[in-house]
Formats: C-alpha cells, structure tokens, sequence
C-alpha cells in the first residue's frame, strides 16, 4: 500500500517528471479536524485524510486540505480558497464539515454578531467575533457547502459531500446518542428576534437540527454524490459494544478523554471505510483498493521442536512477506538443533593470540522473513532454548577464564532477527540462553531488524542478553522480564521499555546502549528486581558503549534492589550523551536520591544525572520515539471473553470486534480454535476461551464452565 503524498510531494515528483502539478490525477480533502494532517513524532491524533491516499491506486494522490476548528463558512473562505488554484478538470473534492458547524448549539455566528451588536452585548459580542464558527444546519449550513460545490463544479472537478463521522458519544443503551451523529434535536439553541432560546428539545423524527440530514438533502439538491460516514461509524463503534471498548481502541486519549479524535487505529479505520463507500457508490471505483484481511486460523500451532523448526522455515522462505505468518507455541520446552558447520575463533585481549578455533554446528535460530509472530500458550511454561552442551569439550580458557566454544556476540544467540526480519512480535514465550552463566556472552535475541516488539517475553541470558544491531532500529518492550548480569541489555538503535521487570544478577552493568536512531533507550514504568543473592548495592545501571552517543534514561523506576550510589560506570574511554534518572524509588516507594550519581566520565566529559521533570515527561512521549509507528496498537490485547455459557456441550460467549480467533481450553490447556463465539465441545471437562488480538496473542482465559457430556 502506497503512503499518502502530501502537497509537497506532489510538487517534487510532478517536477521530476517534466510536468504541471495540474496533470496529476488528484483527490482533495477539505474537512476538520477529524480529517486534518498532523505532526506524528508529537502526538498520537490523527486525521483520516492522512491515509486516504493509501486505498488509491493509478497514479491517483490524495491532497489533504483538512485543518482542525473549521466549520463550512471557514471551509469555502479558508480551506477552499487555499486548494481551488490546485484543482483542476476531472478531480475530486471530498468534503467534510458539521463537528464545527455545531459551535453555538447550532446557531449562525455571523447572525449572533449581529444581535449581541443590537443589544450592546460587547462581551458576548467579543466572544462570538473570536471563535467566528457556527452554522445552522437547515440554512447557513447548506450555503456555505453549497458555495463550495458550484465554485468545484466550475472547475470541472466532481464535488462529493462527506457526513461528519460520528462522536464517541454512547448512550446507556450502548448506542450512539443523536448529538454523538450530529444531530442537535436534544438540545439546541435558537435564536429568535430578540431573544436566544436556550436548551430545545425537537423530536427524533424532526431533523431541522441534523447536520447529516441536511447535507444528505443538498447533496439531493445539487445533483451530487453523499457519502454517509455518519451512519458508517456510527456503526463501526457499535460494533466494540461498548464506550470503554470502543474508545480504547479507536480514540486519542491524550491527557483528557477526547471523544473525537481518533489515534492512527482510529483515522485507519475511518480513511478505509470511506474509501469502501466511495467504492461501492460506483465514486473513484477503479482506483481504490481495499484489502481483505478476514478471521483464520493460526498459520502454525506447534507442540515438538520439529513443528517449531518446520513452522519458522516456512514463514522465512513465505513469497508474502506482507502478510502476517502467526505461529502458537505450545507449553513445553523447545531446544532448538544446531545447524550447518561454521569455523570458530576466539582470540585473546591482543586479538592475535588465538586461544581455541576449529569448527562446530550453528546454535542459532535464524528469522530472515518480515511480519512473524511467535506466540506462546503460557509464558513461563513455553521455553525456547539450544541443543547444545556446557560440558567440558565445549569450554575453553578465555581472556577472563573458562568460556564456552559458542561465546560471543556474532556465535551465541537463540533468535538471530536478520536486518530483513521487519515487524517481529514475541509474545508470552521465554527465549533462554543454552549456555550457562559465567561462561562469556549468551545472548536470548539477536536483533539486527526493526519495528520488533517484545510482549511478555521472558529473555534469559548472563551478558547481552539482548542485543540490538541496527543503529536504525526501533524496538519496543511491553511488560515481561529480561535477566542477566552484564551489559544484558546491549547495542544500538532506539527502544522503550515499558513496564519491563529487569532481573538483575550481583554485579554488572543493567544497560549499555550505543548509537541511537534519534532518542535513545527509555526505561519507562519499569522495575528493577534480583535474580539470586546479594544484589543490593553492587551493579550499575549502565556504561557508555561509544563516545557521546549513548543514550539512557530511567524513568519512574521501581528499584527493588538498588544500583551502586554512583549509578553509571566507565567502558573503556567512552562517554554518554545522557545517562540520567527520574523518580527512582526503592522498594517501600521512597525517592532514591541521585545526588551521588556518576557525572564525569573518561575523566572529562561531563553528564547531568538528574532529568527534569519536563525532560522525563518528553523522553515518556513514545510519539517522539516511534512517530507513524504505533506499537501500543499492536499490543493492544483482545477483550476477555464474558458472559461464557454452556447448554447441551455448545458454549457460547460475547463477541467481541477486535478479536481475531478465540482459543478453546480444556482443563487449562489450548485444544481447539474458533472464528466464531461458540463451540461445540467433544468432550467433557472444564472449559475457558481466550482471545486473540491481530497479532495472535492471547488474553487471559474466560471464567471457567463445565460441561459433561
């Protein structure tokens, strides 16, 4: 799917070309915010124009015209006015206003100007001169769309009126409420000779007050298409059953519950729906595609080390690497075979004396292919690890003593992610290391890709436990746990942790990151605990791999053991960017102080310890990391099924809108899959469901139902 093209680019590539920018083949949206562009490294709203342009096909862009606040009148005497030069014969203008129109409870603010005016009203008059919107929807409503209908018509370019899409505005009955369709009948103000009528009350079969209605009927009156986006998501937000369901999902919460603008999920959903319409009205039809993504089965359930070796191959070599590939791991203990020969050597501190090199099979797991999700049933009871011995014909004497033949970064991973792997989820599985502690680097995970998201993984290592290759790389972490003791969070790229637990052995160094992409490594929410004894007090958060690139902060940490009071530590003659802290606290919730924090380093370069309040709450902003990149989307989990009954052996549950499959559960253990919520069991026992999301990751299992046969 090609990315939506903004004006400039347009530009750009119509000069390339040798052309004139009115030779494009063009569709203009004009709306409000709801559709309007936004800056996605600041903030997580979107507007659905911005991906409109990803369902057109043949050359056709989509220039989005759309600015948040504007109503109609603003619509014909700003937004029109700014693109009409640009639209040229055989174009389209999709038009979008009403949110705005509503200002005033659906009274013309140029016809208040005026009474407040005859009344001496300065204050109130100053008001309305200010905000300068409001229409009303059987009259200057209609107008001001119907200007900018007959101004596109000269231009030879086809006008197509777009209802507002509704406010997540839900009702006790689950429904969405008339003001949430745009439809003031409830509640309405009315402004009559000299006076305003306050808080009025119509019929629902009366639509004077319905911006929809009237847009519908100017659509009518102009011989022109309408598309009913109203109606549409007044569906689509049905569908999640309920405000919280359909809120969480669709809706930017930003810092207050913002009921109508929408997150990228949110504008995704919206742009593909009005595309679908447009389709299906006959409107642009050979130019837009929309894809087809429905309800099927895991690619791959796994319950051996074979099905697991066979299942990882098949999606690597996969022709459609568009397409998710989603593999469930089944409880169990998976020790992955060693593969081809490959020489080995390790050299001494002088990188010249050889101390062991001769050949042995690759202990690593190889995933080359882009979108795979590895997901496990349980994460503490699915492990992943290697086939290979600690004994005494695979060790050797190393430059800091006994180590073992596969050591090293480039040798000893269980998951090597190459640079093609884009997209990779794990969720709910351990990945540990084959390699015992103290015996030199042992890695869970390899990461040379990017866009790789770490659900409830537990990654179990000594030193580099994870380690990130791609200086370009975005990695996220969402809840699980990594344990280790030296520099077991290590490498390059950027990478939030969220809610991550750090499983700290005595000793060593917590994070060592090296050049990152743009901000660095985030500890955001996580929690700092002990894997063995005496941890208090004897590690470090962190060392500099590299000179004034490294980047790593922690933010609102729980240390239930705490680091050394100086913090940060020395890497050969390295230095950070920043390595700094905010809201440490220890295990009883008191504030660590950092006033005794490390704040020179290779002997002369200076580091402040201490992040500011204003400083945590930016680096917090996963925005500013990740930008277009939503990985809280895709971790999003499915709803816990409810309402689970049980009749003659035929359980049945709520359906839920965001669940891809439903797994069935017997006495504890996934048995059975499902597209639809029910099942019909074949035997008896105690029954739960869980729910998966997109990805393929699993909730928590449903209340428990019994079912004899």
């Amino acid at each position: 799917m090609k990315q939506q093209l903004t004006r400039v680019a347009v530009c750009i590539i119509a000069i390339l070309l040798g052309c004139n920018i009115q030779a494009a083949k063009k569709v203009f949206t004009l709306g409000d915010s709801t559709m309007a562009p936004y800056d996605v490294n600041t903030t997580k709203m979107r507007g659905w124009g911005m991906y409109f342009g990803n369902f057109l096909t043949h050359g056709w862009v989509s220039l989005n015209y759309a600015k948040g606040g504007r109503d109609s009148r603003a619509g014909y005497n700003e937004l029109w006015q700014n693109a009409k030069d640009s639209v040229g014969s055989g174009d389209y203008v999709l038009i979008q206003f009403g949110h705005n129109d509503e200002k005033f409870n659906g009274m013309d603010n140029q016809e208040l100007q005026t009474f407040y005016a005859a009344q001496g009203n300065e204050a109130q008059l100053a008001t309305v001169r200010k905000d300068k919107r409001g229409t009303i929807p059987h009259s200057t409503y209609k107008e001001w769309l119907r200007k900018i209908i007959r101004e596109v018509k000269a231009k030879g370019a086809t006008p197509v009126l777009i209802s507002p899409v509704c406010r997540c505005y839900f009702g006790a009955d689950h429904k969405i409420t008339r003001a949430g369709q745009h439809d003031l009948g409830d509640k309405f103000d009315a402004l009559h000779q000299d006076t305003i009528m306050t808080q009025q009350h119509i019929d629902s079969d009366n639509h004077d007050m319905d911006y929809p209605y009237h847009m519908r009927q100017l659509a009518k009156e102009e011989h022109i298409s309408f598309v009913d986006m109203t109606t549409a998501t007044k569906n689509l937000y049905e569908q999640y059953g309920s405000f919280d369901a359909c809120y969480a999902a669709l809706f930017d919460k930003g810092t207050t519950t913002d009921k109508t603008h929408y997150n990228k999920k949110g504008a995704m959903a919206a742009a593909q729906l009005c595309a679908q319409l447009l389709k299906e009205q006959g409107i642009l039809a050979k130019h837009i595609t929309i894809p087809t993504e429905t309800k099927h089965a895991y690619d791959a359930v796994v319950s051996t080390t074979a099905e697991l070796c066979h299942a990882i191959a098949a999606a690597n070599s996969r022709k459609d690497q568009q397409t998710r590939y989603r593999i469930l791991v089944k409880k169990g203990t998976y020790k992955m075979p060693t593969g081809a020969m490959k020489h080995y050597k390790h050299t001494g501190k002088d990188r010249t004396t050889v101390l062991w090199e001769g050949d042995l099979p690759d202990p690593i797991t190889y995933i080359t292919a882009a979108n795979l999700s590895l997901i496990g049933e349980d994460r503490d009871a699915t492990i992943i690890t290697q086939d290979i011995s600690n004994d005494s014909s695979m060790l050797f004497k190393g430059p800091f003593g006994t180590a073992h033949k596969y050591e090293t970064i480039r040798y000893s991973p269980v998951f090597q992610l190459t640079d093609a792997a884009v997209g990779t989820y794990f969720q709910d599985i351990t990945i540990k290391s084959g390699i015992d502690d103290r015996l030199g680097r042992n890695l869970a995970v390899y990461d040379c890709a990017t866009n790789t998201i770490y659900k409830n993984t537990l990654l179990y290592g000594y030193q580099d436990t994870w380690t990130s290759s791609n200086e370009q790389g975005l990695y996220y972490f969402e809840g699980g746990q990594v344990r280790g003791r030296t520099d077991y969070l290590c490498g390059k790229g950027d990478a939030y942790f969220n809610q991550l637990e750090l499983l700290q052995i005595a000793g060593g160094y917590t994070a060592v990151p090296s050049k990152p992409r743009n901000v660095g490594w985030v500890f955001k929410n996580c929690t700092i605990s002990a894997s063995g004894n005496d941890v208090d007090g004897t590690y470090t958060l962190g060392r500099p791999w590299g000179k004034a690139t490294p980047v790593a902060v922690f933010i609102d940490t729980r240390m239930n053991v705490k680091p050394t009071t100086l913090g940060w530590n020395e890497m050969h003659d390295g230095w950070p960017a920043r390595f700094a802290e905010w809201n440490s606290r220890d295990c009883n919730g008191v504030t660590i102080e950092t006033a005794g924090r490390k704040t020179i380093f290779a002997n002369s370069h200076e580091n402040n310890p201490t992040l500011t309040e204003k400083e945590a709450d930016t680096y917090s902003n996963m925005n500013r990391m990740f930008g277009d990149w939503q990985p809280t989307d895709d971790t999003k989990q499915a709803a816990i099924p409810v309402d689970i009954r049980v009749n003659a052996g035929v359980l049945t549950w709520s359906k839920s809108y965001d669940t891809w499959l439903w797994a069935i559960c017997k006495d504890g253990n996934v048995i059975d899959f499902t597209e639809q919520p029910t099942y019909t069991a074949k035997q008896a026992g105690i029954y739960s469901v869980r729910a998966a999301n997109p990805m393929g990751g699993l909730s928590a299992p449903s209340a428990t139902v019994t079912v004899t046969l």
